[in-house]
């Protein structure tokens, strides 16, 4: 096990270190919520700042939108979603509709085992502990290991901030770890779990299923990010205009494009509703303008996303399934099914996406993988409730515009993730 981020520089071992974090108080249970929300939003305001030391790991990660979830005002409006009056995280307060006593406690410690596919999440699922007052352990994979401790350092070091903030600064940072520990490392895995009051778990089967295996506390609280896919959907009477298309072009690849689709809230199948074999490559044609010009002089650098691509642009057109368009080394590939079967196909990632056409809304909901976790949707204000409330009967989560999927909000996953970090105290 190797300690990657620590507040305080004290001459021990990694082991000792871990033992007397997990021991000691918890300096934030008394802290005003509005202060903490102040405080991350003064952060908000450095991360955009020239005063910024970390702004080469915000773009090369693209990890940009953490600025805008640390902003007051999404602060506050997510607050407001999770708890009818977030006062009550603070002190004791009458709720009014039935003259009960309750008073918000954190739970304690939340251990959060991210994915690395998405370094945003890591500092997302933190920042949402550290807002409901828990302690927290990042145990970081190994390729994000240099990227949150080294953005936590520099929020240490930083002397810009006014004397108040940084104290609250302090007392966040000196309630955060970030640790580092090899798969085979049975030992501190066991450990982190029986000692946590949340895990919180992001990824894929295998490593939720063997998270999840480990011993834990009777009364610990699983917040579980497992496997998804995400999808989009097209109704009939949104595309009529070149205006209608332009808009569903650009605002596609606005999701398409961050973390080359790795991220579950990214869409691999666009299903357009009774379109024809026109429709769909007229669609294909809006689509690979807007992709050759969002994706210049991004190339695929990995052996195995070029077998897959190439894999299955061979399938596609062998089997007369359909066309593809693709950009130049394949920086982005259009696969348009023209056959009279509809498909959902696995993802190949890497700014792709597949065309579809579907006469009836059950004719999808057959096919419908079960881990869909958002389905973006460009429809008319008059079918938007009648879309949700018919595929939300299937497991579907999510149903942003197309153009704002890729946005991580709440609620995630079916979660209103604030309420699981808390403890109830009440009275009548």
């Amino acid at each position: 096990m190797e300690i990657l981020f620590k507040n305080n520089k004290v001459n021990v071992s990694h082991k000792e270190y871990l033992d007397k974090f997990l021991s000691k108080t918890n300096l934030l249970r008394d802290i005003k919520t509005h202060e903490i929300i102040d405080t991350m939003d003064s952060i908000s305001n450095y991360w955009i700042s020239n005063k910024c030391g970390v702004k080469h790991i915000i773009k090369k990660y693209e990890i940009g939108f953490i600025s805008l979830w640390t902003k007051k005002s999404n602060l506050e409006k997510l607050m407001r979603l999770n708890f009818s009056n977030y006062i009550s995280l603070d002190r004791p307060i009458t709720e009014k509709n039935f003259g009960t006593i309750i008073y918000g406690r954190p739970l304690g410690l939340a251990v959060h085992w991210v994915a690395g596919n998405i370094p945003l999440l890591a500092i997302i699922s933190l920042f949402q502990t550290l807002l409901t007052k828990n302690k927290s352990i990042i145990k970081a994979p190994n390729n994000l290991k240099n990227i949150l401790p080294e953005i936590l350092y520099d929020l240490k070091k930083n002397k810009s901030f006014p004397m108040k903030t940084k104290k609250i600064i302090n007392k966040l940072l000196e309630s955060t770890l970030v640790i580092y520990s090899k798969k085979n490392d049975i030992k501190t895995q066991e450990k982190l779990s029986k000692s946590a009051d949340i895990r919180i778990v992001w990824g894929g089967l295998e490593a939720v299923e063997s998270i999840i295996g480990l011993q834990k506390k009777i009364n610990c609280r699983d917040i579980i990010f497992g496997p998804k896919i995400s999808l989009a959907f097209v109704s009939k009477d949104k595309i009529k205009s070149k205006t209608s298309l332009k808009e569903l072009s650009s605002n596609l690849v606005s999701d398409i494009i961050p973390f080359n689709q790795a991220g579950c809230n990214s869409p691999h199948n666009l299903i357009i509703e009774k379109a024809t074999k026109k429709d769909l490559n007229i669609i294909a044609k809006n689509l690979a303008k807007e992709l050759e010009l969002r994706s210049k002089d991004v190339y695929l650098d990995s052996p195995v996303d070029k077998y897959n691509i190439i894999e299955k642009k061979f399938l596609f057109q062998s089997k007369k399934i359909g066309n593809v368009l693709s950009g130049k080394k394949n920086q982005w590939n259009i696969f348009i099914n023209t056959s009279k079967k509809i498909t959902i196909e696995d993802p190949v990632y890497c700014r792709s996406i597949f065309l579809n056409s579907v006469n009836n809304l059950k004719d999808l909901q057959r096919i419908l993988p079960l881990n869909t976790q958002s389905m973006g949707i460009f429809v008319s204000k008059k079918r938007k409730q009648g879309v949700i409330k018919f595929f939300s009967n299937f497991g579907i989560d999510r149903f942003p515009a197309i153009g704002k999927m890729s946005i991580y909000e709440n609620p995630w996953d079916g979660y209103l993730p604030l309420q699981q970090m808390v403890r109830w105290v009440s009275s009548n």
